[in-house]
C-alpha cells in the first residue's frame, strides 16, 4: 500500500520483501525544509499579522500563504499548531507522532450545554493536542485510539443529532397533513355552496310545474315567463337544448342530489374536523421513528419491504392522497403519468383498483402486510374515488376491478398508465348516488 501511487494487489513476492520495499518510491524530504521554516516563525507571525489588505480567497495573508505553499499537505489548523511550538524540534516530533498514526486521539468539548430545542453540537476531533488558541477554552480528553474516542464521546451526540432530524421530518410532514386537511376544509366549503345552489333549483321547478298548464311543455326557449305565488311575472333562464318539461326534470334532480349530497357532505366535514383535531394534539417527538406521523402519510416501519422509499416517492405531485375509515392510505393518479408513478409506490402485497371495461383514474391501497384484510368499508371507499374519475361517473352505478399489484404490469412501449392485468382479484359495484 502506497499513499502516493495508491494501493497494488500482488499475488506472490517474486523477491525478498526488503528488495521490494527499496524500490518504493522514498518519503518526502520535508523535515529540513520545515525545521528551518519553523525556526524563522517569528518572521512566519509577523507576516500573518501584517496588512491584512491583502488576502487570499480563504481570507489569509498574502505572505502567510505563499510561505506555506511549499507544504501543501499541511492543513491550517496544523501550520497554526506547528508554529505556536516553542521549539522546532517538538514540530517535529508532532509531525512524526503522525506519520506513524502512533500518537493519541484528543476530543475537545464545550462546557457550555445547548439548551432545550437548539441543536446538539458534536465534539471537536484532533490528532493531536491544540494550543489554547484553537482549543477555545473547550474540555480536553484523549484516548489511545480513533475507535474508543467516537464511541465515548460522539454516540450520544450522534443519537441525539438522528432523533432531533427524525423530528423534524415528523414536524414538517405534520405541518403538510395539516395544510392538506384545511385545504380539504376548504373544498367542502365550496362543495357546500355548489350544493346550495342545486337545492335552490326545486323551488323554480316547483313554480314550473305549477305552472306547466299554461305553457307549452315541448317548447325549447331560453327564458320562460311564469306568474310567481306574489302574482308578480317571473323570468326563468331555461337551457335552450331542452324543453321546459325537461328543464324541469333536470331541476329536480340537481334538487334531489343536492339532498343527497349534503350528508356526505356532513359526514366528510366531521372526519376532516376530527383528523384536524388529531394532528393538532400530535406531538412528533413521541414517536420520530414514524418519518411522517401517524394520521395521514405514516405507516409502521416494516423490515425488509423497502417501504422508506415508497413512503418518500408517495409525496408526488401527480398523485391524490386519502385516508380510509380504517386509517389505510389511498394513493389515486391525477393523470396518466400520476397513474404510472402510483403503480411504482406498491407494493407486491397492495391492493390496485381501476373501472372496468374503460379509463379511469388508478388506486392503490397501501397494506402494512400481505395478511391484512381491507374492510369493505375502505373497499367500497377506494371504488367510489375510481368511479368518481372514471367514464362511469355518471351512471348510477360503477364496476370497478380490484387486483393485487403483483399482478398488474405496465405495457412496455405503450402510452403512460397502460398495464395488462393477470389475475383479478374481485370486482366492486358501488352506487354513485352518494358520490
Amino acid at each position: 500500500l502506497n499513499m502516493r501511487l495508491g494501493p497494488h494487489l500482488y499475488s506472490n513476492l517474486p523477491e525478498p520483501a526488503e528488495a521490494l520495499h527499496n524500490r518504493l518510491p522514498p518519503q518526502w524530504e520535508i523535515r529540513a525544509a520545515l525545521f528551518s521554516l519553523l525556526e524563522e516563525k517569528g518572521k512566519l507571525k509577523q507576516d500573518a499579522s501584517a496588512d491584512n489588505s491583502l488576502q487570499n480567497k480563504q481570507g489569509r495573508p498574502e505572505a502567510a500563504s505563499k510561505i506555506w505553499n511549499k507544504f501543501p499537505f499541511l492543513t491550517p489548523m496544523l501550520r497554526d499548531t506547528l508554529i505556536d511550538f516553542a521549539d522546532p524540534g517538538d514540530a517535529l516530533a508532532l509531525l512524526a507522532d503522525l506519520e506513524e498514526a502512533s500518537g493519541d486521539i484528543f476530543v475537545y468539548t464545550h462546557p457550555v450545554q445547548p439548551t432545550a430545542g437548539s441543536a446538539t453540537r458534536l465534539p471537536r476531533l484532533a490528532a493531536w493536542p491544540l494550543p489554547p488558541h484553537l482549543s477555545r477554552q473547550a474540555e480536553e480528553r484523549s484516548y489511545p485510539c480513533a475507535l474508543e474516542a467516537l464511541e465515548a464521546e460522539f454516540t450520544n451526540p450522534l443519537f441525539s443529532l438522528m432523533q432531533q432530524e427524525k423530528v423534524k421530518e415528523s414536524s414538517q410532514a405534520l405541518k403538510r397533513d395539516r395544510q392538506r386537511t384545511l385545504r380539504a376544509m376548504c373544498k367542502i366549503e365550496e362543495e357546500e355552496k355548489r350544493l346550495q345552489d342545486f337545492a335552490r333549483l326545486k323551488e323554480t321547478a316547483l313554480l314550473i310545474q305549477a305552472n306547466l298548464y299554461a305553457l307549452d311543455k315541448n317548447a325549447r326557449i331560453p327564458v320562460a315567463e311564469i306568474l310567481s305565488p306574489t302574482g308578480e311575472m317571473q323570468k326563468i333562464t331555461l337551457d335552450p337544448l331542452k324543453s321546459i318539461a325537461e328543464n324541469m326534470e333536470y331541476m329536480f334532480e340537481k334538487a334531489a342530489k343536492a339532498a343527497r349530497g349534503f350528508t356526505h357532505l356532513e359526514r366528510r366535514r366531521a372526519e376532516l374536523e376530527k383528523t384536524l383535531q388529531l394532528l393538532e394534539n400530535e406531538n412528533p417527538a413521541m414517536h420520530p421513528d414514524e418519518k411522517s406521523g401517524s394520521l395521514l402519510t405514516g405507516r409502521n416501519a416494516i423490515s425488509g419491504t423497502g417501504r422508506n422509499k415508497a413512503e418518500k416517492s408517495s409525496q408526488s405531485r401527480q398523485v391524490a392522497h386519502f385516508r380510509s375509515p380504517s386509517g389505510l392510505l389511498l394513493l389515486r393518479g391525477k393523470n396518466a403519468q400520476g397513474n404510472r408513478e402510483t403503480l411504482k409506490m406498491a407494493a407486491p402485497c397492495d391492493l390496485w383498483l381501476h373501472a372496468e371495461g374503460g379509463p379511469s383514474a388508478h388506486l392503490i391501497i397501501r397494506l402494512p402486510h400481505a395478511a391484512h384484510a381491507v374492510p369493505e368499508a375502505d373497499l367500497e371507499m377506494a371504488a367510489r374515488l375510481v368511479a368518481e374519475k372514471s367514464w362511469q361517473r355518471e351512471n348510477h352505478q360503477a364496476s370497478i376491478i380490484c387486483a393485487q399489484a403483483r399482478h398488474v404490469h405496465p405495457v412496455k412501449g405503450g402510452p403512460p398508465g397502460s398495464v395488462t392485468v393477470d389475475r383479478i382479484w374481485r370486482t366492486i359495484v358501488v352506487s354513485l348516488e352518494q358520490a
